[in-house]
């Protein structure tokens, strides 16, 4: 069914007949007007819609996806939280009139079940998640990305050239890689980041500290926590600014919090972490 909802949104857009179905996709029809919804709930404005239009439109066969699938896992939220969540979300974008709400979804050609259903599945899928992050499971996660939690200060290098820079950047990876240049060397030679001079050395990082692009933050704490691959040049690595070359020197200083300090936030990103993993599973 992929192929035929991707022509399907080549060819949609915002503009056109609310109730025209884009795609079937997992039992369930994907109207222009669900479209607009979804975007409405996003807080996408008018102005930006046809831009998000085709993300938006695969987001809900995705959802209507895992929706089948929670379905057959007997995954279902609370009556009352679900009630609760809905009147939420109505009131938050259509106001608390419960006859205004019905007039501006019908205007999208949406109805307050479609806001229901889409109130569903988060708590649905948090259904799952509880069976499937065992206490086992969520120590394995924090286990295996530790730095990323335990305030681990990792010493960072780059080498970046702005915009795409992939190729020319792939080429000074495989020099390095076949010991031609340093990681050093390199970087005073093709960075052009004002740590060049240093030898590309950005210095100690923590995970989601703001020091260095998200991009180069994610692939130098993506490695292993024993340390292992320290050194190894990771990318070309894109982000908002360019295209980096990017190397753990080692660590700058231990982290000491313990999964009891961080585990809401582990949990949190090991059930959106299943989440696309079983997304993918689907597509």
């Amino acid at each position: 069914m992929f192929a035929p909802l991707l022509l399907a949104v080549l060819l949609a857009g915002p503009d056109g007949p609310p109730n025209e179905v884009l795609a079937e996709v997992a039992g369930e029809s994907i109207t222009r007007g669900r479209v607009h919804l979804l975007l409405t709930l996003r807080g996408v404005p008018e102005e930006k819609r046809a831009a998000a239009w085709d993300e938006a439109t695969a987001t809900l066969a995705d959802r209507a996806r895992m929706r089948r699938f929670l379905a057959t896992r007997r995954a279902v939220p609370d009556e009352a939280e679900l009630d609760a969540q809905t009147a939420a979300l109505l009131v938050e974008h259509f106001g608390e009139d419960k006859a205004a709400q019905t007039a501006a979804l019908a205007k999208l050609g949406a109805t307050p079940a479609d806001v229901r259903a889409e109130a569903a599945l988060p708590l649905a899928w948090e259904e799952q998640a509880q069976r499937l992050i065992t206490p086992a499971a969520l120590r394995e996660y924090f286990e295996a990305n530790r730095r990323r939690y335990d305030d681990t200060a990792l010493t960072v290098a780059h080498i970046f050239q702005p915009g795409d820079a992939t190729e020319a950047l792939a080429r000074v990876k495989a020099r390095i890689d076949a010991g031609e240049l340093t990681f050093a060397e390199a970087a005073k030679q093709f960075s052009k980041s004002p740590t060049a001079s240093k030898g590309g050395v950005i210095g100690a990082l923590r995970a989601g500290d703001g020091k260095a692009p998200p991009e180069v933050s994610a692939a130098a704490f993506a490695l292993p926590p024993d340390g292992s691959e320290d050194g190894t040049v990771l990318g070309p690595v894109r982000s908002a600014v360019g295209t980096h070359l990017v190397s753990v020197l080692g660590v700058a200083e231990p982290g000491e919090l313990s999964l009891t300090d961080v585990r809401s936030r582990v949990r949190r990103d090991l059930k959106r972490r299943l989440w696309f993993e079983q997304i993918e599973r689907l597509r």
